[in-house]
């Protein structure tokens, strides 16, 4: 009996093998499936090999990357070690920055892909609507951007990214795995959802409703708003739609890698420091600073960050301890102890009026009307005794020797469109808003074009101008864009928007990153010069 089973399951074997074989070769006889939905896997635009497609192999089969056997008559790169490699690669998986299996195909010169229908330029270009970005058109210029320096460039280091895989997640992944493969899969990445998280990779990230940017605000207390797209209407599309649900949540799945536990090392990347004028950027290898899109406490001394799930309205007296308020409140008596309503000093009328230059608009302050003591009716209205107009900021300031309005300065960090008509009390930004997933001609993958404005990438932190450094922030914030002269009541000092800045002006990532430090209040970085180091974040 055992004898004739064994038979039976002999004829069986190469049976099972030519079926295997079948669906390799001919990939179009599967029906459906999660590869033929993929990228790779697509019959029209799908993986084509030179080598294989010569033979007559079709657009999306299995063979453009698997070898079942060793070689075609060597028509293609050696087998690895002139065997079969792990995963029946035709090369080696993974080498360092520039020697990756995925390069042999996502690069410019040299590629064995026999076309691209879609030529993988940077986020900026695709999403940002910057068609003159064709540089870099491919994966591999991306990942090893011009100059090799990081305080001119940066790319996500692929050794870095596989050291800590490995070791945060050993059951997945090992000592032969790809690092693209902690952020891709490459049998169920498509165009428009192309990344998997790392925690779980059986699914593509980014399709489902929940897995959408308007669900992540919303769940986090705040809400998210698209930054403009260069040529017309919102990021990503291109449309009118703007509260993220077209957009995957790229903060949750960059979060599996950078929170507020893991520790991650970058073996190139600048060391902090202040004062980069006279301190130049130098690169070295670091651990990364911890991040907290999530937390939405806002207690000193807590992770966080402003433009994640922090309120963004909030009036401190520059100390630790500074009280908070909701946005949109101005009222003139918490003026004097907090002067500085939300995005800064939109109303200095009072505190202008040193040497009786300014006064409140006559006809205005006239009217001595006092219903509401909080300037919100929906409250209820109840007099304290402070005229409405006064209270609640309505009066303009006036220049008495000439009676012409004052001219309202955007202060440092104020909010340009179309942040500043939404004026959300709690924005919550996705990461893919200010930087590009693999690589950039900026320092920390900052974004090239960002909120329809681009930046030209000469964003070396040592050799700048006044206003270079601020090209990238001023995309969505104002720095020097008026000359009018308010008096600052936490520096006690007239200055100009386009003047002396605390720290350094010339640079504003001195003090302004994502995550707060020990013993220093993040809201530091918007109101109050502290005498030393870093404020209210790093993530870089």
């Amino acid at each position: 009996m055992r004898f004739n089973n064994l038979i039976k399951l002999n004829r069986l074997f190469p049976v099972i093998g030519i079926i295997i074989l079948s669906l390799i070769i001919f990939p179009e006889m599967i029906e459906s499936g999660a590869y033929i939905d993929s990228a790779h896997g697509n019959l029209n635009y799908g993986v084509n090999r030179i080598a294989t497609s010569n033979f007559g192999y079709s657009r999306g089969n299995c063979a453009h990357c698997h070898e079942q056997h060793a070689s075609i008559n060597g028509s293609e790169p050696n087998p690895v070690s002139g065997s079969p490699s792990s995963y029946l690669l035709f090369a080696n998986n993974f080498v360092n920055q520039s020697n990756n299996f995925c390069f042999y195909c996502h690069k410019g010169s040299g590629s064995i892909q026999t076309s691209f229908s879609h030529i993988n330029y940077n986020y900026s270009y695709w999403f940002g609507g910057d068609t003159t970005l064709t540089t870099p058109n491919n994966i591999y210029d991306a990942f090893n951007p011009s100059p090799v320096d990081c305080c001119q460039s940066s790319a996500h280091n692929l050794q870095d990214i596989l050291n800590f895989v490995k070791t945060k997640w050993p059951e997945t992944f090992k000592n032969e795995s790809n690092p693209c493969n902690a952020c891709h899969n490459p049998h169920l990445a498509q165009r428009g959802y192309p990344v998997v998280r790392p925690t779980d990779r059986n699914n593509i990230w980014g399709d489902e409703p929940n897995e959408r940017m308007s669900y992540y605000a919303s769940s986090h207390g705040g809400q998210y708003h698209a930054p403009y797209r260069k040529g017309g209407g919102y990021e990503p599309d291109g449309s009118s739609t703007t509260d993220g649900s077209n957009v995957p949540d790229y903060v949750t799945f960059c979060s599996d890698c950078h929170n507020a536990t893991n520790t991650i090392y970058s073996s190139s990347i600048p060391q902090p420091h202040m004062h980069y004028s006279d301190n130049p950027c130098t690169c070295s290898g670091r651990n990364l600073f911890k991040i907290d899109w999530s937390n939405q406490n806002r207690i000193y001394n807590m992770p966080g960050d402003m433009h994640g799930s922090i309120a963004r309205c909030c009036d401190i007296d520059g100390k630790i301890g500074g009280q908070w308020r909701t946005c949109g409140v101005y009222k003139e008596n918490s003026f004097r102890s907090h002067p500085h309503p939300p995005d800064y000093y939109t109303d200095e009328c009072e505190t202008q009026s040193v040497g009786n230059l300014y006064q409140r608009d006559p006809s205005c302050a006239a009217n001595l009307t006092d219903l509401d003591n909080d300037c919100n009716a929906s409250n209820g209205q109840v007099p304290d005794g402070i005229p409405d107009n006064i209270q609640c900021g309505y009066c303009n300031c006036t220049s008495k020797a000439t009676g012409h309005t004052v001219q309202v300065p955007a202060w440092w960090g104020a909010l340009k469109e179309p942040y500043k008509t939404a004026n959300y009390t709690n924005f919550i930004l996705n990461c893919t808003d200010c930087h590009e997933p693999h690589g950039s001609q900026n320092a920390y993958l900052l974004r090239v074009t960002t909120n329809g404005k681009y930046s030209p990438p000469t964003w070396n932190v040592d050799n700048r101008t006044v206003d270079s450094p601020q090209e990238f922030c001023t995309s969505c914030h104002y720095h020097s864009d008026t000359t009018v002269s308010i008096y600052v009541p936490e520096f006690n000092l007239n200055l100009t928007p386009n003047g002396a800045h605390c720290g350094n002006q010339w640079l504003c990532l001195n003090c302004h990153h994502h995550y707060s430090v020990d013993y220093i209040d993040r809201c530091y970085a918007c109101t109050y010069c502290p005498d030393s180091g870093w404020v209210h974040g790093r993530t870089f």
